[in-house]
């Protein structure tokens, strides 16, 4: 496991080891590790590519994500 390493979405948050499926408080964004290894990757647990991700972000559009549980 690598060790903590900001959120991809908004650069601000810090995750405690990667791929923890934890949330980041700030944006929403679910570490999945699938998604940090292939950012352009689209339909892991965010549903959304991190580039995807950030612009709904930034333009405060609703986002949701998707769980396969």
């Amino acid at each position: 496991m690598e060790e903590k390493h900001k959120c991809p979405v908004c650069l601000r948050y810090e995750f405690e080891e990667y791929g923890s499926f934890d949330f980041c408080p700030i944006c929403g964004w679910c570490d999945d590790p699938l998604e940090g290894s292939k950012p352009g990757y689209k339909g892991g647990y965010n549903g959304m590519t991190v580039e995807e991700y950030r612009q709904a972000w930034i333009n405060n559009d609703k986002v949701c994500f998707v769980s396969n549980e």
